[in-house]
């Protein structure tokens, strides 16, 4: 039997449409997990006080009469010790800038630096020319037979000249050896 499809008596199938969802919106997960937050961290930070509080609390409540005592001052009584005393001042008070009587066949040097290379020696000579020293360079070989190159400033006749030297090269970011040497011996000295 055929089947007229125009006059259909079924019924149709209908699609079921779906049910709107709630979007919950993005703010309010934010605020949800930031008191969320702030909860837990007022639990964690409960937690940490110590469980005496509440009872010192009450002790401090009970006794108001008791002051709270504050450490000791110490007692600085270094001015009245000292005000009376004396302190000796030696009459050589530049022992330490002049030159000893057993230094006085002596001046000194200060080696700044020492190469293998003549070429670098005679950098670091300038560079200390241009920091106005009185800067030479010096060969000198070793037990092993090589050929050193020693930059040094100097002669200098008292200490505070070379501690005024030795400044100069440390604001310059130069390491300095001092050198004592004997002084030469001029022929007219010994008639």
């Amino acid at each position: 039997m055929t089947r007229d499809y125009a006059k259909s008596t079924t019924k149709k199938r209908q699609r079921k449409k779906p049910t709107p969802k709630t979007v919950v919106p993005g703010w309010i997960w934010l605020l949800t997990g930031a008191f969320l937050g702030a909860f837990i961290m007022f639990l964690v930070n409960l937690s940490s006080l110590p469980n005496n509080s509440i009872e010192s609390k009450e002790k401090t409540a009970k006794a108001p009469d008791e002051a709270p005592r504050s450490p000791p001052k110490p007692i600085l009584d270094f001015y009245e010790r000292f005000k009376n005393e004396e302190v000796p001042i030696q009459e050589n008070s530049n022992k330490y800038l002049s030159i000893n009587e057993d230094e006085k066949d002596y001046y000194f040097m200060l080696q700044v630096a020492s190469f293998n290379s003549p070429k670098d020696a005679e950098a670091a000579r300038v560079s200390l020319l241009l920091l106005n020293l009185d800067a030479s360079i010096e060969k000198f070989t070793d037990k092993k037979g090589v050929t050193w190159h020693r930059v040094v400033t100097g002669p200098y006749n008292t200490r505070s000249k070379v501690a005024k030297a030795r400044n100069t090269l440390d604001e310059n970011n130069f390491e300095s050896i001092r050198l004592k040497r004997p002084k030469p011996k001029h022929p007219n000295e010994n008639q």
